[in-house]
């Protein structure tokens, strides 16, 4: 079986060191942090994960609609030979799914009151991985945008340089 789960990406992502070191780290403060601290901070860290994961998932939409500008009929023709539109699609999916995971964890230690200790460090030690995790994963959607970025100037330069001759 082809690696076609998550458009090719799916052995990438399970073999990514910084989901591993995120979540080492999201455990040694869930679960080895002070209890009242915790408790003390949990409507902070919601606060926090509500109002910037609502943002990253804007900066996600307005990355997907930059990528949907950039794919005229040439520039997918390319893609075609290089590799199939599902992989390039699957950044904005899984940015898209760590950033709506954020939000409700955010939304949930807001409102979730004053749970049993087990709860509560289940749900932030959930909560502070997916967005440690999230922040990464930004990082290389970035990423994976200024490198499509520079194709499609390079393709555009072409067809410039085919048009004067």
């Amino acid at each position: 079986m082809k690696n076609r789960i998550m458009g090719g990406w799916f052995k990438e992502t399970i073999a990514d060191k910084f989901l591993y070191i995120t979540l080492v780290l999201s455990v040694l403060l869930g679960w080895l942090g002070d209890e009242q601290i915790l408790r003390d901070s949990q409507c902070n860290i919601g606060s926090a994960m509500v109002d910037l994961s609502g943002a990253l998932l804007g900066i996600v939409i307005a990355g997907l609609a930059i990528f949907i500008v950039f794919l005229d009929i040439k520039y997918l023709e390319l893609l075609k030979q290089i590799t199939d539109i599902e992989r390039n699609i699957w950044p904005f999916k899984w940015v898209s799914v760590l950033t709506i995971l954020s939000l409700v964890l955010g939304m949930l230690l807001l409102v979730i009151g004053n749970p049993p200790t087990i709860i509560l460090r289940t749900i932030i030690t959930v909560s502070i991985w997916s967005y440690l995790y999230l922040l990464i994963e930004m990082y290389r959607l970035i990423k994976f945008l200024t490198g499509h970025l520079r194709n499609r100037v390079k393709q555009l330069e072409i067809e410039e340089k085919k048009k004067s001759k």
